[in-house]
């Protein structure tokens, strides 16, 4: 029988650990003798990141807007659902087929580690530059966490159609 531990992990089970950060690890092996241990009989180093996940929608539709207008704003959060934090971040950035008929209207992520559990939003909105869909992604990348990308899209429109009433009734 052997038994396990490892410093800055929560033990999954006998021979699986989850690292809360990134970077080398010491997982120590000693040998068990019926109820007490021995002394340790090997140690081994891993290196590797934590697990991270993020939590966002995939596609956002403005709607329908009329060229050169911009639309309501949407807020987009981006969820680290991970056990680890999220480093070496890059501020939301628009990317994609049509990222100049969107724009970033406020971003309170910037460039900021994102705890696990933690939340940043950005707002958004479209404003077409030509008429039919225009698509275009937005995203945020991170150096320990990986790349987070949410699909935009807003249909624009050229004309307008408005609707008139004459004020007249016809009785039958």
């Amino acid at each position: 029988n052997y038994a396990f531990t490892a410093a800055d992990s929560g033990v999954v089970s006998d021979r699986v650990f989850v690292f809360r950060t990134a970077g080398s690890k010491t997982v120590t092996v000693t040998q068990v003798s019926g109820a007490s241990p021995s002394n340790p009989t090997s140690a081994i180093t891993v290196t590797g990141s934590p697990t991270l996940a993020w939590n966002i929608m995939t596609t956002t539709d403005f709607g329908s807007v009329v060229v050169g207008s911009d639309s309501y704003t949407q807020d987009f959060y981006f969820v680290n659902t991970g056990i680890a934090t999220a480093t070496g971040c890059s501020a939301p950035v628009l990317a994609g087929s049509n990222p100049g008929d969107f724009s970033i209207v406020s971003d309170a992520c910037g460039s900021s580690d994102l705890l696990p559990d933690g939340n940043c939003k950005v707002r958004v909105k479209a404003s077409p530059t030509a008429g039919g869909s225009r698509t275009a992604t937005l995203r945020r990348v991170c150096s320990v966490g990986g790349t987070v990308n949410t699909g935009l899209k807003v249909t624009g429109m050229t004309t307008w159609v408005t609707a008139l009433s004459t004020g007249s009734t016809e009785t039958m």
